[in-house]
């Protein structure tokens, strides 16, 4: 094989062989370890381990942590474990007023909270694109 898939690597044969579970490239360290994780995984010692739930990338704080949270959850400590209030795609605190941007759909008015962007027209709520 000229190029292996993501997760492999050539060998000797010109084979393709397995990284370490979670990994998306092994080409340095060789078969069964790993040089760069899969997304929401940390390179520990040659190995993929995973990082905090709700977790995008943990590469600088390590496995069990968290750099950068999914959107809707707050990030504190390391950790991703309280979720934004409904319509927030990030927030500084979990309250209602703690938004600090809004999921499509939605606005992010003056105090901090996020609003289903509606218009009113003749008794009837219309969903804006905005």
């Amino acid at each position: 094989c000229d190029v292996c898939d993501t997760g492999y690597t050539r060998n000797r044969r010109q084979t393709c062989d397995a990284c370490a579970a979670n990994c998306a490239n092994c080409d340095t360290s060789g078969a069964g370890w790993c040089d760069r994780c899969s997304p929401r995984f940390a390179l520990v010692n040659g190995l993929c381990k995973p990082c905090a739930p709700h977790c995008q990338d943990c590469s600088s704080s390590g496995s069990g942590w968290c750099d950068k949270c999914d959107d809707g959850r707050l990030h504190f400590a390391h950790r991703c474990d309280e979720p934004c209030t409904r319509g927030c795609r990030s927030c500084h605190d979990t309250s209602d007023f703690g938004c600090d941007g809004c999921f499509f759909f939605y606005r992010l008015d003056g105090g901090g909270s996020c609003a289903l962007n509606t218009v009113h027209i003749g008794g009837s709520a219309l969903l804006v694109f905005a």
